[in-house]
């Protein structure tokens, strides 16, 4: 349901939180990269999670330095209404090539790892 990133780029950014425990110099990253992430980035699939309202959705940006930097690779719960309309979103995976994290540098290789992680 590519709808999903459209959803979520109707939230405010002070809707989108980001959360790890703990907070490393990585997810401080992710929280400046929310903004661009959620622009530029490509839909690569949702998974359903035991809480009923929100859903699970991978997204991906290519490097604005280009591929061959890793891109970023995100994980956003949305949390919805009975209209399943977005109220927050919280970002809980953040991958950029940094801190042992994977380096993901297509959209290809996002769409491939999106699925060993169970989005489709």
């Amino acid at each position: 349901m590519k709808d999903w990133l459209v959803k979520l780029k109707n939230l405010s950014l002070d809707k989108i939180a980001v959360a790890h425990e703990p907070m490393t110099p990585r997810y401080a990253r992710a929280i400046d990269k929310r903004s661009y992430i959620i622009r530029e980035g490509v839909y690569l699939g949702s998974r359903a999670i035991d809480f009923s309202s929100a859903i699970e959705v991978a997204i991906f940006a290519e490097n604005p330095m280009g591929r061959r930097k890793s891109g970023f690779y995100s994980c956003f719960r949305i949390f919805y209404d009975s209209d399943k309309i977005p109220l927050l979103a919280l970002v809980f995976c953040f991958y950029d090539g940094t801190e042992s994290s994977p380096t993901i540098k297509s959209v290809e290789a996002a769409q491939a790892f999106a699925r060993e992680g169970g989005f489709q």
